[in-house]
């Protein structure tokens, strides 16, 4: 509007269905864990209450050009490969030791040269007594993600062939919750076509309570951007996990 504020909210969500699934079995200690962490796209490490690497997974060995063997019994600060790493993640480490409770966080690093943008959940492992004593960090790189999300919001109509190209669904709705776009992306996700969700409330896709979800929205309007888990609903009925990256819009002289 003329006064700046935010007219709505710019989402892009991206499908984790598979990826909560994959969560639950990296939590097994087994032989198989080895065998399905090193064959996942993400990077995968495990760390002990000392914080030492106990394992970490094909992905992370390839970006850091680290043999995984080498990081064995490891901290960050001394595997070698500069102190950034060591700084961003060891304090969230801690925090999850401390609180056993998840942590989720997006994070840029420098890889090679090259601005790396991660999107990362620390999972604890319980003893059967309810003691942390390890931690897995799975780590997504969304660096696509985001040069989309900047590419929208600073010129739209310059980057819809993008946006409509991109494999992360985009959605973008109003103050009150009306979706005003939407991708090819996110309505095939949702098994409908852009046309059939423009016009509608978030909320009719949404498998969440009006109570949760209107909470969820003043919270986005309110911060300049947040990524948050949300469960949505597809044409079928399907249940569809989702994480989305929330920017609020503002008018052109906001």
């Amino acid at each position: 509007n003329d006064n700046g504020d935010r007219t709505g909210i710019v989402a892009v969500f991206s499908d984790i269905s598979t990826l909560k699934n994959i969560e639950r079995y990296l939590r097994n200690k087994g032989e198989s864990f080895g065998l399905l962490a090193n064959n996942l796209p993400d990077s995968v490490v495990r760390f002990d209450r000392n914080l030492r690497h106990v394992f970490a997974n094909s992905t992370f060995e390839k970006m850091l050009q680290i043999s995984a063997k080498s990081l064995v019994g490891k901290t960050l600060k001394e595997i070698g490969y500069n102190d950034e790493l060591a700084d961003i993640l060891t304090p969230k480490l801690i925090k999850v030791f401390e609180t056993s409770e998840v942590i989720e966080f997006v994070w840029d690093f420098s890889v090679n040269g090259d601005k790396i943008v991660f999107e990362s959940r620390i999972i604890p492992e319980l003893s059967v007594r309810g003691v942390c004593e390890s931690a897995l960090i799975i780590s997504r790189d969304i660096t696509e993600q985001k040069e989309t999300e900047k590419a929208l919001i600073s010129s739209e109509e310059q980057h819809r062939k993008l946006v409509e190209l991109v494999r992360e669904g985009i959605c973008r709705i109003d103050k009150n919750g009306i979706i005003t776009f939407v991708n090819p992306a996110f309505a095939n996700l949702l098994e409908y076509s852009p046309p059939d969700m423009i016009g509608n409330h978030l909320l009719l896709f949404a498998n969440e309570s009006i109570q949760k979800f209107n909470k969820d929205q003043q919270k986005l309007l309110s911060q300049i951007q947040v990524t948050e888990e949300l469960s949505l609903l597809s044409k079928t009925g399907k249940q569809i996990q989702t994480i989305s990256s929330n920017t609020p819009l503002y008018a052109e002289d906001g």
